[in-house]
């Protein structure tokens, strides 16, 4: 809204009831606006709730798991210059490849 002095000056009733107009159609937006988003949100979250989760999928076999598992073990041993770590992470690997491209 772009004031003008001049009207101030000359009718400061007319300007007066314009300004309370527009604010009061600014309030009336910000509670419209307030109220559609408690529905939107209250209807998203009765939607989520009411969705059920879905099942993950693994993507690797048991075999690969207990490569890495023991893997992480060497690891944590500090032994990761060791040949059987070497070994392990290699063939960790190799099988995890192998599960993610059989999918």
């Amino acid at each position: 809204m772009q004031i003008d002095r001049q009207k101030i000056i000359n009718y400061p009733e007319d300007f007066q009831k314009e300004v309370n107009k527009q604010l009061d159609t600014k309030q009336l937006k910000q509670e419209t606006t307030d109220g559609m988003n408690m529905t939107i949100v209250k209807t998203l979250n009765d939607t989520v709730k009411s969705c059920s989760p879905k099942s993950k999928v693994d993507k690797l076999r048991e075999k690969t798991e207990s490569l890495l598992k023991r893997r992480k073990n060497l690891l944590s041993q500090n032994k990761r210059n060791a040949q059987e770590y070497q070994k392990v992470n290699k063939a960790a690997r190799k099988s995890a490849r192998e599960d993610i491209f059989a999918l």
